[in-house]
């Protein structure tokens, strides 16, 4: 949006092209995991199942059917999902904990990781408008952002699933630290800085990542996890820039691996039921999603990225 997609003209285009990057690879993902809730043979590890939608004894009113496939086929309004409740009617309520309902949603979402496509979109449709503003403005969003979650978390007494990382205005907060973060890179003139503090910024990220699970202090880590992210990100940029054939491919991968980990194992559950222990079954389902992402990439999200590209190229020329 700062250097792509410049001009009101281009709005549509970039919310186009967003579409076009989720949606396919969504749909097909979706369309197979369907596919697969119909036999008993296969077992979603969330429980979901075509019949809880077209079955007689669907514990779901008509009305509640309906808004879940549809929450599933358009991705808006996933988030909400751990916002609700069953009641015994069928009949889908807000709650504040969703444990306290008959029924788990989520159980009813063939894809439940698509949540954070939903609060994705909701922010692609605000960032042409928080492009326009200062980063001062950015900055006293981001706080209110933070103070919000603060006393949500701290004042309401909701610590618990959905609310400690569901919620879009809590969330904006991260997405509004890119923002400010790519502002910082354009300042810093990338001619005076040689190769070696970005690449050591990056490997110092990633190796953080590797070992953040064995770290003590649950609070503590996250959150200077998160500052420190939010310190290196503009190196993080220089690095992409710099080894842009490398980091485009794992880009490119890194979407198809999130969406399509789980049909995987639906895919792959009757050889895996028969498998122990657990650490060759994750073996087994690392390699496969990549295998199956790489497919998606070579056949699906390839050749819709070069016309996606070409859109982009035609429209500045």
């Amino acid at each position: 949006l700062s250097e792509k997609y410049v001009g009101k003209s281009k709005y549509g285009l970039f919310i186009t092209n967003r579409l076009l990057r989720i949606y396919p690879v969504y749909w097909i993902v979706l369309l197979l995991t369907a596919g697969l809730s119909v036999n008993p043979a296969f077992t979603h590890i969330f429980g979901f199942s075509l019949y809880d939608y077209l079955g007689e004894t669907s514990p779901l009113s008509l009305g509640s059917r309906i808004y879940l496939a549809l929450s599933n086929l358009i991705l808006f309004g996933q988030d909400l999902v751990l916002f609700q409740g069953v009641d015994s009617g069928g009949h889908i309520y807000f709650t504040s904990n969703y444990r306290e309902s008959a029924y788990g949603l989520y159980t009813f979402m063939a894809l439940p990781q698509a949540w954070t496509l939903s609060v994705e979109m909701i922010f692609y449709l605000l960032a042409p408008f928080l492009i326009r503003m200062r980063t001062f403005s950015l900055l006293a969003l981001l706080c209110s952002s933070l103070l919000l979650r603060g006393y949500i978390y701290f004042g309401a007494g909701l610590y618990q699933d959905p609310w400690t990382y569901r919620f879009f205005p809590t969330e904006l907060a991260f997405f509004l630290s890119g923002m400010v973060s790519y502002r910082l890179y354009l300042k810093i003139n990338e001619k005076t800085l040689n190769w070696v503090p970005p690449l050591l910024t990056t490997g110092f990220i990633v190796t953080l990542t590797l070992v953040f699970q064995f770290l003590p202090g649950q609070a503590i880590k996250q959150w200077g996890y998160y500052c420190l992210i939010l310190a290196s990100m503009p190196l993080l940029f220089i690095f992409s820039k710099r080894y842009r054939s490398i980091d485009g491919y794992i880009g490119e991968l890194s979407y198809p691996i999130y969406i399509s980990h789980i049909v995987v194992i639906f895919l792959l559950s009757p050889f895996l039921n028969r498998i122990s222990p657990s650490e060759n079954i994750t073996a087994i389902v690392c390699v496969s999603t990549i295998i199956f992402s790489l497919l998606l990439v070579r056949f699906i999200t390839g050749p819709i990225e070069r016309y996606r590209q070409s859109r982009a190229r035609g429209s500045a020329v």
